[in-house]
């Protein structure tokens, strides 16, 4: 796209602010025994997530980089997961513990700033879309209390 491509730093918290974004999953379990909420399981994971930012832009039309704190462009990573746990749940008097692991892919779609120098040596904004495929593996430990 860019004669010149410039360097984007996607982690330069300097230039860049998150915003909220939404975070929703569903998932069902399958006991191997017939204890209820307790024992070995194995469980379909779906998850929805969305990073949202807003990037200083570039001020256009000058052959040195300058920012623009007040001019801003909204940035966003949507992740979709699905995965497959195993793991095992005990159920105490007044506490529950678990344990799992996890694995699936994770489905990414990205919208980024990406500046360059177009062909008279001058600084443009652009925005740059990439999707990607990728392993996911998960493992963790849960506590909680039973009300």
């Amino acid at each position: 796209m860019w004669t010149y491509d410039e360097c984007d730093y996607y982690n330069d918290y300097t230039i860049r602010t998150g915003k909220v974004g939404l975070l929703a999953s569903a998932s069902s379990r399958l006991f191997f025994d017939s204890d209820g909420y307790e024992g070995m399981y194995i469980a379909p994971f779906l998850r929805f997530s969305q990073q949202k930012f807003e990037v200083e832009k570039v001020r256009e039309g000058y052959a040195f980089l300058e920012r623009t704190p007040d001019d801003t462009q909204s940035e966003s990573v949507t992740n979709f997961d699905i995965l497959v746990h195993y793991g095992s749940q005990a159920l105490y008097p007044k506490l529950s513990m678990e344990w799992f692991i996890g694995a699936g892919v994770r489905l990414r779609n990205n919208t980024r700033q990406d500046i360059g120098y177009d062909g008279l040596n001058l600084l443009r904004n652009g925005e740059r879309n990439f999707k990607d495929k990728r392993f996911r593996f998960e493992a963790g430990i849960r506590i909680g209390l039973q009300l």
